[in-house]
């Protein structure tokens, strides 16, 4: 029986061909994993802030609520640092905000009873993205 070693030959190694094919298919499956990797931690920023800023509108509007009518109209926001920006607006009568505290402005018409006080908190994160998160409240004291 005659055995012939060209057909032995040609299938016993892989070929360069189908080597590249594995590496670029392994090449996009760990390029794939380290986009996911990258984008949960991205999310992880995102939520941290997101989470920060609705806590810091909580807290504002928790101390609007415990105020008189008088009390809201002379609330000072807490300061503002270069991350975090807070703006609390109360609305006139026909809807256009009025930026607090408004207690020695003279207002061309009187504010309206109840008072909507609207609070703003904007936050940046370390890649320069604002996340923002915004409340109102009616005050009637």
């Amino acid at each position: 029986m005659h055995i012939n070693r060209r057909s032995l030959h040609a299938s016993a190694g892989v070929a360069l061909i189908e080597v590249m094919f594995a590496t670029g298919i392994m090449a996009l499956t760990l390029s794939m994993i380290f986009g996911s990797i990258i984008s949960l931690s991205d999310l992880g920023s995102i939520s941290d802030n997101r989470r920060i800023a609705s806590s810091r509108l909580a807290g504002v509007l928790e101390q609007l609520r415990t105020l008189s009518y008088d009390e809201a109209l002379a609330f000072m926001p807490p300061s503002s640092s270069a991350l975090e920006t807070v703006v609390v607006e109360c609305v006139d009568a026909k809807g256009e905000p009025i930026r607090l505290p408004v207690a020695g402005q003279s207002l061309a018409e009187p504010l309206p009873r109840p008072l909507e006080v609207r609070a703003r908190v904007t936050r940046l994160d370390a890649k320069g993205h604002s996340h923002v998160v915004s409340g109102s409240i009616l005050i009637t004291r």
